[in-house]
């Protein structure tokens, strides 16, 4: 899956599509945080989207997550800016 993320980038690919059930949220962060820290793409160049499910949101609220978005960024190992 890493080598998938690094060619779609490397192809042109911005836009990052996540979700629970895709089962690929823990693997996205690291491997663009590599390819970030490598300088073969910049932070600012990639979208990530997170998609979360209502018993997600339920979940987040129930144990006094900040908000949906450090939610998302945790399931995904990335971080954001705003």
């Amino acid at each position: 899956m890493a080598a998938a993320i690094k060619a779609a980038v490397a192809a042109g690919y911005n836009h990052v599509d996540t979700a629970k059930v895709y089962g690929t949220e823990p693997l996205i962060g690291p491997v663009l945080s590599e390819m970030f820290s490598a300088g073969t793409t910049k932070r600012e160049d990639i979208f990530i989207t997170c998609k979360v499910s209502y018993n997600d949101i339920l979940s987040a609220h129930r144990n006094d997550e900040r908000s949906l978005l450090f939610y998302a960024t945790r399931m995904a190992n990335c971080s954001f800016n705003l």
